[in-house]
């Protein structure tokens, strides 16, 4: 009994123990300096693809993906690819009258995973970085250009963005941000702030194209996709 006891006790000692040294650490977290890239600054200029899964997702992905494209970033150096898994034939009519490619996907067991494989497996190279979407993500219209101002001038190979609560109207989505907020403060700032790797959302995802396109080629995950690639991108010196 006392030896149940024990390890019951150090258990919690532990968790609490190692939440409590990164919600200090979080303290010292110092947010990276953005420099912005002169248009004229060609060579300084990355070239994104945004991918944004779409199972289902009639609802809003019309409006993610407009905000995608109307950027204040150069339009010929980003492209978004709105995978469609099972979307309505209205929804793909609207989404093909905007300037992105629609990359149309039906699987038996649908999985991020494998949608984002099939539409790198599309695409010919030449990006430079990856950026992974949820349907619902809507991105700021400076989103790249603050982007491009990290990887450009700090030669990050994944970083993960901050994700926010678009409304706190009701109880559910005011929760919802807070334990994103957390989540950010504990996981990622705290983590950053010692040296090691934030955790990653699988949402708000900016990675090396290569490095994601052979994650991608590698594994077969139906859940745990963050978890996956956060080890992938370790074992590959790829810190986030």
């Amino acid at each position: 009994m006392v030896i149940i006891e024990s390890i019951v006790f150090f258990y919690f000692v532990y968790s609490v123990a190692y939440t409590a040294f990164f919600s200090i650490s979080s303290f010292f977290y110092i947010v990276p300096s953005i420099r912005v890239v002169r248009p004229y600054l060609r060579h300084s200029h990355q070239r994104f693809c945004l991918f944004i899964p779409a199972y289902k997702e009639d609802a809003v992905i019309v409006e993610t993906a407009h905000h995608a494209v109307h950027q204040s970033y150069p339009r010929e150096l980003f492209d978004v690819v709105v995978i469609a898994d099972q979307l309505q034939p209205h929804t793909l009519s609207m989404l093909r009258q905007l300037p992105i490619q629609v990359a149309e996907v039906e699987f038996q067991q649908s999985t991020k995973v494998k949608s984002l494989r099939e539409a790198v497996g599309r695409l010919s190279s030449g990006f430079d970085y990856a950026i992974v979407l949820d349907a619902d993500n809507i991105i700021d219209v400076d989103f790249l250009q603050k982007v491009n101002g990290l990887v450009s001038t700090k030669r990050y190979k994944a970083i993960q963005v901050q994700r926010r609560a678009k409304n706190h109207n009701n109880k559910l989505a005011f929760l919802d941000g807070l334990s994103e907020g957390i989540n950010t403060r504990i996981y990622r700032q705290g983590a950053s702030a010692v040296g090691l790797s934030s955790s990653i959302s699988g949402s708000g995802l900016i990675v090396d194209f290569n490095l994601l396109k052979n994650y991608l080629q590698t594994t077969n995950a139906v859940g745990g996709f963050d978890r996956e690639l956060e080890l992938y991108l370790l074992k590959h010196g790829a810190k986030v």
